[in-house]
């Protein structure tokens, strides 16, 4: 038994770890086109290098999760690079033969993950950036529960899709869907949300809850 409170402790610990999690973060990203750059120096077909991106790029991944606690955008982001890393690395390691089309195809296995994982990091930005106006200037406000059922598990908790309704400033009703893991709501229960009042149609800049909003068009 401990005469400190644990969530006490590890909430201390990841906010001393929170300034390093960029660093960290750009260094598991870079680790890719560093190592392949090696293996292409060195004539390939170092497997080392394979291991080390592994190493490097996980631990940098899971250590960004346990200190940042970050968004589903944001863990699409890191995963999809991940595995365009995973290519740039063994593609530099395997020689490169006479034959073009096969360099091309390999190109874009390399090519097209880090381009998703370009339009992932610019959909968490934009919801980003709506999510901190509607913090600024945002209006509260109670939604009501117009339709609601389980979708799912999430670490073996019911996640829930629901469809909600508020009326806005101007008298509007307007209606979104969102989901909510460990809920429990049910058909008729309100929420209390935060919209942008100068743009009350953006699904984007509403936070439910306390959450930001999560359209099911934006989920990874």
């Amino acid at each position: 038994m401990s005469t400190t409170n644990p969530d006490e402790v590890a909430k201390t610990i990841r906010h001393r770890l929170l300034p390093f999690t960029l660093p960290v973060a750009i260094i598991g990203v870079l680790s890719a086109p560093v190592l392949a750059a090696i293996n292409a120096n060195s004539g390939g077909t170092t497997i080392w290098t394979f291991v080390v991106y592994v190493f490097v790029s996980v631990g940098a991944g899971l250590f960004g999760y346990y200190v940042q606690r970050p968004t589903p955008w944001v863990i699409a982001t890191y995963c999809v690079q991940y595995m365009g890393g995973l290519f740039l690395v063994l593609g530099s390691s395997v020689p490169v033969g006479p034959d073009p089309s096969v360099v091309s195809q390999a190109i874009w296995v390399v090519i097209v993950p880090y381009a998703v994982a370009a339009v992932f990091l610019v959909m968490w930005a934009l919801r980003h950036a709506a999510v901190a106006v509607t913090r600024a200037r945002g209006v509260n406000t109670t939604a009501t529960i117009e339709s609601v059922g389980v979708d799912g598990m999430v670490n073996y908790i019911q996640h829930q899709r629901m469809t909600l309704s508020f009326t806005d400033t101007n008298g509007t009703k307007r209606y979104f869907r969102t989901g909510i893991t460990g809920g429990f709501y049910t058909t008729g229960d309100t929420i209390p949300i935060r919209y942008d009042p100068e743009h009350p149609d953006s699904k984007r800049s509403i936070i439910v809850g306390g959450q930001p909003y999560v359209s099911p068009d934006q989920q990874p």
